[in-house]
């Protein structure tokens, strides 16, 4: 048998050298390229996104002020507009399409927490029936938070992550990924009677403080709205088969959470975001507020800003029918903390 011939090793290291020098250039080009079609750096949806505010959490002042909901709060109350006013930045812990619920609970579980917890509530979300995914979803944020405590993998990998997608523009999605990009070119039509996948569009940035905003291409492309709109009435559907939560267990769950939190001298204030068009009569039929909103400030006690309530909130028009735009949030935050502050509340 004759012996097997080893590869050569000559000219190895300008292989290396090459494939080096290749890297670089297609890593510069993409760069470059990105920043030059307005693409802004945009940090993923990713669970450790949350994880990482919610350990943030245990480092600031116990007498915090945190945002807690679906992704609703994270466009409509500007931070920087609540900074400049009140010289504090309140702390996302919201999720998109998460129920503020399980977040609650864990604030109320947190000795340490004596801060102020505002609770926006987006009815088909926050009172969603425990078998819808989200539910589920939300829960298992806050139950990993131990074990990403000790986790290698979130430790070293989060810190890596975050520091990537907030200096590098071409790892928005868009700027790179050729499946982003035949997602929105190849498009199929929706057939009927079939529930829609969940195909979202570059239509927002998100921020390392997990605060939401919409990208200039959202307000100029009435598709891209429309796409979204029909998104959400896939999803309002999907909600709609699920059915509500139990409101008793809701309510039970609740007062509970404000007793703990109040007791240790914190607040929870209730916040009713607008939302317009189809989503908002959506709610309307499906949450009524008599059997939802109302009940809550009852059986709480706690504050509560509903956007019908206040002639200089109602007029807001979220561009794809749920969340606000970044002009309107700013005014909206003002105003909001207009109320709150002459209540003597943050």
């Amino acid at each position: 048998m004759q012996p097997r011939r080893l590869p050569s090793t000559t000219g190895l290291f300008r292989v290396l050298l090459l494939t080096a020098c290749a890297t670089t250039a297609v890593f510069v080009l993409s760069e470059t390229r990105a920043r030059r079609l307005g693409y802004e750096p945009n940090h993923p949806w990713l669970p450790g996104m949350w994880t990482h505010q919610r350990f943030q959490l245990e480092t600031l002042p116990d007498d915090h002020t945190v945002l807690l909901g679906a992704s609703r709060i994270q466009f409509g109350i500007h931070l920087d507009t609540w900074e400049t006013r009140t010289g504090m930045r309140p702390l996302i812990l919201a999720w998109p399409g998460a129920p503020f619920g399980p977040m609650l609970t864990d604030l109320a579980q947190n000795t340490n927490f004596r801060g102020t917890a505002i609770c926006n509530i987006a009815p088909s979300f926050v009172f969603a029936a425990e078998a819808t995914p989200r539910v589920a979803a939300a829960r298992l944020m806050v139950t990993g938070l131990e074990s990403q405590r000790i986790s290698a993998a979130y430790q070293v990998g989060q810190p890596m992550r975050i520091l990537l997608q907030e200096n590098l523009c071409m790892l928005n999605p868009p700027a790179f990924s050729p499946i982003e990009a035949l997602r929105q070119a190849l498009r199929l039509p929706n057939r009927e009677r079939t529930r829609i996948p969940v195909v979202i569009p570059p239509a927002w940035y998100t921020d390392r403080e997990l605060q939401l905003r919409f990208t200039p291409q959202l307000y100029e492309s009435a598709d891209m709205r429309n796409q979204l709109i029909t998104l959400y009435r896939s999803i309002t559907s999907l909600q709609k088969s699920f059915g509500p939560c139990n409101i008793e267990r809701w309510l039970e769950q609740a007062r509970a959470d404000v007793q703990a939190i109040e007791k240790r001298g914190g607040r929870v204030i209730f916040l009713r975001i607008p939302s317009s068009g189809y989503f908002l009569q959506f709610e309307r039929d499906e949450y009524p507020r008599t059997q939802y909103w109302d009940r809550v400030l009852q059986e709480t006690g706690c504050t509560g800003i509903h956007f019908e309530d206040y002639d200089n909130l109602t007029h807001y028009t979220c561009p794809e029918e749920s969340h606000m735009s970044a002009t309107d949030a700013i005014e909206y935050t003002g105003r909001v903390l207009d109320i709150l502050q002459g209540q003597h509340a943050p």
